[in-house]
């Protein structure tokens, strides 16, 4: 939840801080993986290599993982967990809650559909995303919307 509050955030940095643009919002981090090039285009932004695969990795491990199998996930047999890998790294699991032969019990995968990538993979991910994001405003000071005075 706070990895979706900061990415969207991010994106209403970049919004506010290169300006508006007519027909394109970044209002979060899901607009952004939309409308990303189209914006950096139309402001004639130099866009640091790999920024694009950044947003688009963040988009389907963090928002969508957020928004399918935590936020609105109907099903009231779901069940979420956090569960450890065999080198000991974090990561979130889904599953379900059974009745079989009058007992319940509480099965999961791990498989891609219902578990997150491990936790330290995705703070990688957002820290290498962090530093293609600050390239991106070092490299485009000058068209910024906001210019500082000498």
């Amino acid at each position: 939840m706070f990895a979706k509050v900061f990415l969207d955030n991010v994106a209403r940095f970049l919004w506010v801080y290169f300006g508006q643009e007519r027909r394109v919002g970044l209002e979060s981090h899901d607009a952004l993986a939309k409308e990303h090039k189209k914006y950096f285009e139309a402001k004639d932004l130099v866009v640091p290599e790999g920024l694009s695969e950044s947003i688009a990795l963040l988009k389907k491990n963090i928002c969508d993982y957020r928004d399918k199998k935590i936020s609105h996930e109907l099903s009231l047999r779901t069940q979420k967990a956090t569960a450890w890998s065999g080198s000991g790294e974090a990561r979130i699991v889904v599953g379900e809650t059974r009745k079989d032969d009058n007992t319940v019990v509480w099965r999961f995968a791990f498989n891609s559909d219902s578990t997150s990538v491990e936790l330290p993979q995705l703070m990688d991910k957002i820290n290498a995303y962090i530093g293609q994001v600050k390239t991106l405003i070092e490299s485009n000071r000058v068209k910024a919307r906001f210019q500082l005075k000498s």
